[in-house]
C-alpha cells in the first residue's frame, strides 16, 4: 500500500524505542528480509519471560544476516549507586531490563560469523526517555557511513577533470550498490563545485564536470541550466541560450528566464 500510494525506494529502514524496540527485533528475528536496517533503541527484551531474547540468541548464532546491518542503542537504566559491572549477576526487578539488553547486546558481539553489519554503544549518560535521540542520529551515520564525499573547490583546483569524475562515479556506484537502487550525483555538490570552478577560471574543468552531470540526469533542468552557465562564462552566447531554453522546457524558472531576456537585451 504505501508503495504504490508515495513515492519511496527499495531500501528500507525500521526505527524503534522500548516495546517498540521489541518489534525491531521481532522483525529483526523472523521477518529480517522485510527491511534492510534496524535501529534498536533499548528494546524491552525483558517482555514474555525473555522468549524473544532467547530467539535471537538462536537465530544470532545458527542463521546468516549477509546484507542486514542493526545499530543497539543501550540507555543507563540501572539505580545510580549500582556499579554497571555487577549489574549481569544482579536479580532485582528493577534491573531486569537493562540486564536483558546487556545480553542482546553480547549475543550480536559474539556471534561475528553471521556476516551481519552490527555496532552497539552503550549511553552511560542517556536515561530511557533520552536515548532515542542520539542513537538515532548515531544509527544513521552508523547506517550510511558510505554515503558521505568529501571534495571541494582546493581539490578540483589541484586535480584533473577526469580524476574528480571517476572519484563521482566510484562513490555514487558504491552508493548505489548498497541501497540497491541508483543513486545520481548530489546536485547541489555538483552546483557548487562547477560553478567555483568557473570562478577560478578553470573553464574546461567545470565544462566536463557539468556535462558528466547532465550526461547521468539528462532529464535534468539544473543540468542544463549548469552548463548554460558555463557557456555564459566563455562568452559563448549561441550555446547559452540553447542550454537555457532546454532547462525552461523541463521546468520554469524565474532566475533562468531572466538570464535570457538579458542576453536577449545584449545581441
Amino acid at each position: 500500500y504505501i508503495n504504490s500510494k508515495y513515492p519511496t525506494q527499495p531500501y528500507k529502514m525500521l526505527i524503534g524505542h522500548s516495546l517498540g524496540g521489541l518489534a525491531v527485533m521481532q522483525t529483526f528475528v523472523h521477518h529480517t528480509n522485510l527491511f534492510n536496517s534496524y535501529i534498536c533503541i533499548d528494546p524491552s527484551m525483558w517482555w514474555d519471560k525473555q522468549t524473544l531474547l532467547t530467539e535471537a540468541k538462536n537465530a544470532l548464532e545458527k542463521r546468516n544476516f549477509e546484507g542486514t546491518s542493526l545499530y543497539l542503542g543501550v540507555a543507563n537504566t540501572a539505580p545510580t549507586d549500582m556499579d554497571i559491572n555487577k549489574l549481569p549477576t544482579d536479580t532485582a526487578i528493577g534491573t531486569k531490563h537493562m540486564r536483558n539488553i546487556l545480553k542482546l547486546q553480547g549475543y550480536f558481539e559474539n556471534n561475528k560469523q553471521n556476516g551481519l553489519r552490527y555496532k552497539g554503544k552503550y549511553y552511560e549518560s542517556d536515561s530511557h526517555m533520552s536515548v532515542p535521540f542520539i542513537t538515532a542520529y548515531d544509527g544513521l551515520r552508523f547506517l550510511f557511513d558510505f554515503y558521505p564525499l568529501k571534495i571541494n573547490v582546493k581539490d578540483a583546483e589541484h586535480n584533473t577533470a577526469a580524476y574528480l569524475i571517476s572519484k563521482l562515479k566510484n562513490h555514487y556506484s558504491n552508493a548505489s550498490k548498497q541501497l540497491g537502487y541508483e543513486v545520481n550525483s548530489d546536485e547541489d555538490m555538483i552546483n557548487e563545485l562547477g560553478h567555483d570552478l568557473l570562478q577560478i577560471k578553470h573553464y574546461e574543468k567545470a565544462k566536463l564536470l557539468f556535462e558528466y552531470y547532465l550526461e547521468s540526469c539528462p532529464e535534468s533542468a539544473a543540468a542544463n541550466d549548469f552548463l548554460g552557465d558555463y557557456y555564459l562564462a566563455i562568452n559563448d552566447t549561441k550555446n547559452a541560450i540553447v542550454y537555457f531554453k532546454k532547462s525552461l522546457t523541463i521546468k520554469e524558472n524565474p532566475g533562468i528566464r531572466k538570464k535570457l531576456e538579458n542576453l536577449a537585451k545584449n545581441k
